[in-house]
């Protein structure tokens, strides 16, 4: 009989929120306990609020003293903070683990013998100039930045990532050993995945029905997925855009493109709402300027959508190129983006292989049994190394 691990798992968000961190928070929780047990819950801090609102502030005040850009979520203060808060949740318990997920202004002041699983999808020098967030930063942001991604390398057992490109950097960045990375994709955000039968039904129309996904519409880049709308007319291809999730800017329209700001997933209207919109689409289509991952791509496979995505950041790390999706150069325009659509959609034989594969892609790697299963592995390996070295 496999034994239990008792895991601790801690996190600045709230585990029971489904909105936390796109819902993966929630969801890694739940898929540790369907796999490995007895897993205890011990976010979220009781000083987040305050933590948040002094953050805006001074976020304020040192762009409007220096221009830059001071990065809240590194702080050394709060760290130290957020470690005593742990360590008072942790005290008079009996774990065997501890699972951490975008925990670095936890770990690295955090105090405990018990080992550390980090999980994160991306690093703090990944991010520094990646996304306009972390750019132009206070050097007081950057040292406090490196410094905290440093000691939670060192502190973990292991450091899981979602992509290559996440992973990399630990190595390279900051010395990660590269046998205590692991590698393997995050699941999709969806409490009820369609059937194989309904991910699949969907046939080839007459019309070219894109989706495109995401809060910013700039990043996402929502106006090259526009231009790909325009481009595919002029190939004689009848098309429409979706956008779900984010509002282009005043006066930017399109009498094919429809724009729904927002959906509710945590209630039942809105996960009917983004189920019909995903049923009823041929291709999820994100130009995306930055990415870590992209949990997007790994509900869109559940549907049995074919993605057409920017080849940066996290993206290979969910997205198979000629799998469950394309990706094109970041170069990419308007116009090629609507030349590989065309291809896919013109195509009957190519456009159902494609639905297929990304089903399968789902079936087999997004998702959340799978990402399960691979983590209790990787905390079994960690528990026998400690126990071989007499730390337990």
């Amino acid at each position: 009989m496999t034994t239990t691990i008792r895991i601790a798992y801690i996190s600045l968000a709230d585990p029971n929120d489904r909105r936390s961190w796109s819902g993966g928070i929630w969801s890694m929780a739940r898929a540790l306990e369907r796999h490995a047990g007895e897993v205890t819950c011990l976010g979220p801090v009781n000083h987040q609020r305050l933590e948040l609102k002094s953050g805006r502030f001074l976020a304020s005040l040192a762009h409007t003293i220096t221009g830059k850009r001071y990065a809240p979520h590194h702080s050394l203060f709060w760290a130290r903070r957020h470690a005593r808060f742990f360590e008072q949740q942790l005290a008079g318990k009996e774990f065997d683990l501890i699972f951490a997920p975008v925990s670095s202004s936890i770990i690295p002041f955090l105090k405990t013998d018990i080992p550390v699983i980090s999980l994160s999808d991306a690093t703090f020098a990944a991010m520094e100039g990646y996304y306009d967030d972390y750019s132009d930063l206070l050097a007081s942001s950057r040292t406090a930045g490196h410094e905290l991604e440093r000691h939670t390398l060192e502190k973990s057992a292991r450091a899981v990532y979602p992509s290559p490109w996440a992973a990399e950097s630990a190595v390279r960045d900051y010395g990660m050993p590269r046998e205590r990375t692991a590698v393997y994709p995050l699941g999709a955000n969806l409490e009820e995945p369609p059937s194989r039968e309904d991910a699949l039904t969907k046939q080839r129309g007459t019309e070219c029905r894109m989706l495109l996904l995401g809060r910013d519409w700039e990043r996402k880049g929502g106006n090259i997925a526009l231009e790909a709308l325009k481009e595919l007319e002029l190939l004689g291809i009848s098309a429409t855009l979706t956008v779900v999730g984010c509002c282009p800017p005043a006066g930017v329209e399109h009498p094919r493109m429809a724009v729904v700001p927002f959906i509710n997933k945590n209630e039942p209207a809105g996960r009917r709402r983004f189920r019909e919109l995903l049923l009823s689409s041929d291709f999820l289509v994100l130009p995306t300027r930055a990415e870590c991952y992209g949990y997007v791509f790994a509900e869109a496979s559940a549907f049995g959508l074919f993605s057409f995505a920017t080849d940066t950041g996290g993206v290979p790390g969910v997205v198979a190129n000629g799998d469950n999706g394309r990706l094109l150069p970041l170069s990419a325009g308007g116009r090629e983006w609507a030349a590989a659509i065309a291809e896919q959609f013109s195509d009957d034989a190519l456009y159902l292989k494609g639905r297929l594969h990304a089903r399968n892609a789902f079936e087999e790697r997004l998702n959340w049994d799978a990402w399960g299963i691979r983590t209790v592995e990787l905390m079994r390996e960690v528990l026998a190394e400690y126990s071989s070295k007499g730390a337990l």
